[in-house]
């Protein structure tokens, strides 16, 4: 299911290949109705078609082993972190952004008093029948300020409570730049950043309510946790306006 939702490729190949299996074999059907012969035409595009699929979903699922430390919520490859710049890769952030250090086998201690919740509001008609509907939401307390991360469809939106001057940041190609107004901070903190597709089409917005990172996700990149990054910035500006 996660290769038919992550791939335009895939669905293109299971409906598209179908369409050509089909129309082979009643093709032949129709063209040669008294020759039995026909029916071993049919085993080769057959063939070529399973194949075809078996091989995409393989290369997915070796995607996700390598790119997430066997966890399925990320298909990015690890990168390590470059200057300023995070990590990559659901491994990498994990330990950037553990409030303690991760113990072995993966484990994080829970910081005292810390909170977190996972809500999906909806019904759920039974097991086997599940239909969850509204956003998936994250909130908890991090360093001492509230968090909450919603991902509604395509829409995710990472907010630190954190009170801060007015200002805003827009991503220009994949370089983050922060507008004429905002403080000198804001620009210190992300000028040494470099441009980088994970930043494509972000938006952060500043002020007494806290810092808001907002993004629209598309296509294969809802399989690559970027909420992880987006927290990641948003703690890094309000360390930066904190200072």
């Amino acid at each position: 299911m996660g290769t038919w939702h992550g791939s335009l490729a895939y669905r293109a190949w299971v409906i598209g290949g179908l369409v050509v299996v089909v129309g082979v074999s009643v093709g032949l059907g129709l063209a040669n109705p008294t020759d039995q012969r026909v029916i071993f035409a049919i085993p080769s595009p057959l063939a070529i078609y399973v194949g075809g699929m078996l091989w995409m979903q393989g290369r997915a699922a070796r995607g996700v082993a390598a790119g997430s430390e066997g966890s399925p919520m990320s298909t990015r490859a690890e990168e390590p972190a470059l200057g300023d710049d995070p990590p990559k890769g659901w491994g990498g952030l994990t330990r950037v952004l553990a409030v303690k250090p991760i113990e072995r086998g993966g484990r994080a201690r829970r910081e005292q008093g810390e909170r977190r919740d996972m809500a999906r509001p909806g019904a759920l008609r039974s097991r086997s029948d599940a239909d969850v509907q509204g956003p998936t939401v994250m909130s908890g307390r991090r360093h001492g300020r509230s968090v909450r991360i919603e991902m509604l469809a395509s829409d995710y939106e990472t907010r630190v409570s954190k009170r801060a001057p007015s200002f805003s940041v827009t991503s220009d190609d994949g370089k983050l730049k922060p507008a004429r107004e905002a403080p000198a901070a804001v620009a210190g903190a992300l000028d040494p950043l470099s441009a980088d597709a994970r930043w494509r089409g972000v938006e952060v917005e500043g002020g007494s309510e806290g810092i808001v990172v907002r993004r629209r996700v598309k296509g294969r990149a809802r399989m690559e946790s970027l909420w992880m990054d987006d927290l990641w910035l948003a703690e890094r500006l309000a360390d930066a306006v904190a200072d």
